[in-house]
């Protein structure tokens, strides 16, 4: 068995790992720091909770203490759709060794998160990091980069802006180019264009084309046009060096490791954990069965068992919006179990806060949309709930992947409606594994129904109260015009698919009820 020793890994590094409790490697651990340590680009690709943030955080680090400079390492964490963009842009010139380091990963927690590991690992050093995102004050960012932090995590948009309103950031002696990617493919056009050497002019039209071509996660594009990011991109550009060292690190870009391999120029080293099933091992995959009326109930009677059983534990319920997400939160606060809520109406303090909160065990309970789906490692999770049946297979994977980590045990249980059987085959067909039945007291649940129902409804009606729907609703109306579009033109089309689409409903129905009694009066 492999030792951080037998990687190469500094004496000191090794005691940092010690201190928070990271006493061997996990195999992406394994396979991918000694390469990166001796300057090869790397790409692997392993499941969720592997170890994969430690996996280039560790070589960086040691990278690092050799020479402690100025801004060393460029953290960028766009979205899923811009962190596509972000690889193809700052890897057209193809993969050779070079300096630079960033890392794409989902939400602005997920940020911080990858700056906490940083912090956490690099104390010895004294290391000094910034964290660059949307939804905080710009000044005060702005003094933060002027004094020169070792680490810069950063939103691409935000850094863009940054990097137009001021001449004093100099990115220009970064080091490492780190990319954590959710995609699961790619088109064999866009792998050649990442990987061999084209004109910006020729990327940029490449760019254009294959915008139409990710469909494969499209739930989750950011509501900005393709010229926007390419405006970004242009910028950033501007001010980084043309060679650098290229990490790229994956939950679920298996189906073209393979392909990229054999077209990469300088051959990268490619490491992917082989396994049939795409959850670990330590999870515990349970559903329960459960009409949608009923569902809510059950939630709580969950709760309720895990309270008393195992009062240490830590609760994720992920559910599918915001609204229900406040909703579900303000219902089990009011059983007074220690809940707090995760989603994309917060605003972004809050959503640190809240998540500060949940991560020192201030509250057992995080009620949370997708937003927390993805990337998010807080070791004291023991047990993810399932509100909803995810309706992608990698959503599910995403969800129970933030329990379960780094070697430890955890339970999943999703809770299954009968408008959601067929969901659930497509989960295990995916994760290849069944999901187990859930042994729940029928009776006990019922004896909470009617009281969970009507404090649902009573926390709907507060809600309602807060114009929930209304920001939402402004919110919306914000973006559209960021993006350049006319929101009452916009809401008018709206209205006008709407109605084509009632009236096509209709005429459907029309002619099968015609065709029914045609039907019989042949019979006749």
């Amino acid at each position: 068995m492999a030792t951080f020793e037998s990687l190469g890994l500094c004496h000191w590094l090794i005691q940092q790992c010690k201190q928070m409790g990271i006493n061997r490697p996990t195999p992406v651990q394994e396979k991918c720091i000694p390469p990166i340590l001796e300057g090869r680009d790397c790409m692997g690709c392993a499941k969720t909770g592997s170890g994969k943030t430690a996996a280039f955080v560790l070589p960086v680090l040691q990278k690092l203490s050799d020479d402690p400079y100025g801004v060393f390492c460029l953290v960028l964490t766009p979205t899923r759709f811009t962190s596509l963009l972000f690889y193809l842009h700052f890897s057209y010139e193809c993969f050779v060794s070079c300096d630079i380091i960033i890392s794409s990963c989902l939400s602005r927690e997920l940020a911080y998160q990858i700056a906490e590991q940083f912090r956490a690992l690099g104390k010895p050093l004294g290391l000094k990091d910034c964290i660059i995102v949307g939804g905080m004050d710009m000044v005060t960012q702005g003094l933060e980069l002027s004094r020169k932090p070792h680490v810069v995590v950063a939103t691409p948009g935000r850094l863009a802006d940054h990097i137009r309103s001021s001449d004093t950031i100099s990115l220009k002696k970064i080091q490492f180019l780190v990319m954590m990617l959710n995609f699961q493919t790619f088109q064999l056009n866009i792998l050649h264009c990442i990987v061999f050497k084209i004109s910006e002019h020729v990327f940029l039209k490449q760019l254009f084309c294959v915008f139409w071509q990710i469909l494969d996660e499209a739930d989750r594009l950011l509501e900005q046009g393709c010229t926007d990011f390419t405006k970004d991109l242009e910028v950033i550009l501007r001010v980084v060096p043309a060679k650098r060292q290229t990490l790229l690190f994956s939950a679920t870009l298996t189906d073209t490791l393979q392909q990229l391999q054999s077209i990469a120029m300088n051959k990268p080293f490619f490491w992917e954990h082989k396994s049939d099933v795409q959850t670990v091992e330590e999870l515990d995959q349970r559903y329960i069965l459960t009409p949608e009326k009923v569902k809510d109930a059950y939630l709580v009677h969950l709760i309720q068992k895990f309270q008393d059983e195992h009062a240490e534990w830590s609760v994720i319920i992920f559910t599918n919006t915001c609204k229900n997400c406040q909703i579900l939160a303000m219902m089990l606060r009011e059983f007074k179990f220690p809940t707090i809520s995760l989603h994309s109406m917060m605003k972004q303090r809050q959503r640190f806060a809240n998540l500060a909160k949940f991560k020192s065990n201030v509250f057992k309970i995080l009620v949370a949309t997708d937003v927390a789906s993805r990337g998010l490692d807080i070791p004291t999770v023991q047990v993810i709930i399932n509100h909803n049946t995810p309706g992608l297979p990698k959503t599910y994977i995403h969800r129970v992947g933030r329990t379960a980590r780094a070697g430890r045990k955890g339970v999943s249980i999703t809770l299954v409606t009968q408008y959601d059987i067929h969901l659930v085959n497509a989960i295990e067909e995916l994760i290849q594994a069944k999901l187990k039945e859930f042994p729940v007291e029928e009776k006990e649940v019922l004896k909470i129904l009617t009281q969970v129902n009507v404090t649902r409804r009573q926390c709907e009606i507060k809600l309602e109260a807060t114009d929930f729907d209304e920001k939402k609703n402004i919110n919306k109306r914000k973006q559209m015009i960021l993006d350049g579009k006319d929101p009452d033109l916009e809401e008018k089309r709206k209205h006008e698919l709407d109605k084509i689409k009632r009236k096509e409903k209709i005429k459907g129905k029309t002619q099968e009820k015609h065709l029914k009694k045609k039907q019989q009066q042949q019979k006749l």
